[in-house]
C-alpha cells in the first residue's frame, strides 16, 4: 500500500499525461474486482499477493515481448488517443477501446487527419468506399456509435460535430475549451 496514492490513482495519471509504459500492478488487493478495476484504469497486468517469483518473471517477459512487438508497428497519436495501426487496437489514456472492424476504420481516418474537420462526404468515400448519397446516415450512426466509445467514462470529449461540415478529433487542451 502506498501512503497517499493508490496504484491506481498513478497509473491513471500515467495514462492522462500519455504515458504508454507497460505497467504491472503487484498488490496485496487480490478480489476480482480489484484487479478488473486496476486493468480498467490501464495497468497492463495485475498481480496480486503472494505470487511465485516465477510467475511474476514470466509476466514481466510477456510485457516486454509485447511492449518490443508495439515499438515495432505504426502508432498514431493524438492528444491522449493511441491507434495501434496494425494491431487494428484503439485506446484512450491507456485503456484499450474495443472497435468494430467498421469503428476502427473511422477511428483510423479520423486520426490520420486528427485536427482537421472530415466531411461525411470524405468519409463515405475513404472508409465506406461510397459515392455522396445525402440520403444515408451510416457515417452519423457509425459516428455515434464511436463518439460513445471515445467518450464514455472520460471527463472530456474528443470527437467534436463541426455542424454542416463534419467531424473533428479534438485534443484536450482543445475540448476544455469547447
Amino acid at each position: 500500500m502506498l501512503p497517499h496514492l493508490s496504484g491506481i490513482d498513478i497509473v491513471t495519471r500515467m495514462r492522462s499525461a500519455g504515458v504508454g509504459a507497460p505497467v504491472l500492478m503487484l498488490s496485496a488487493l487480490g478480489r476480482s474486482e480489484h484487479r478488473v478495476e486496476g486493468l480498467e484504469s490501464g495497468v497492463d497486468d495485475y498481480l496480486a499477493k503472494p505470487f511465485e517469483p516465477d510467475e511474476l518473471v514470466a509476466r514481466v517477459r510477456a510485457l516486454w515481448r509485447r511492449a518490443s512487438r508495439r515499438s515495432h508497428e505504426p502508432v498514431l497519436l493524438f492528444g491522449d488517443l493511441e491507434c495501434h495501426v496494425k494491431a487494428r487496437t484503439a485506446f484512450r489514456q491507456g485503456r484499450h477501446l474495443p472497435l468494430s472492424p467498421k469503428e476502427f476504420e473511422l477511428f483510423r481516418y479520423l486520426m490520420d487527419h486528427a485536427g482537421e474537420v472530415v466531411t461525411r462526404e470524405m468519409l463515405l468515400r475513404h472508409v465506406w468506399k461510397l459515392s455522396f448519397d445525402p440520403q444515408t446516415n451510416v457515417v452519423d450512426v457509425n459516428v455515434g456509435r464511436l463518439r460513445r466509445k471515445l467518450e464514455d467514462g472520460f471527463d472530456t470529449p474528443v470527437l467534436e460535430t463541426v455542424w454542416g461540415t463534419g467531424y473533428r478529433l479534438i485534443a484536450h487542451a482543445d475540448a476544455a475549451r469547447g
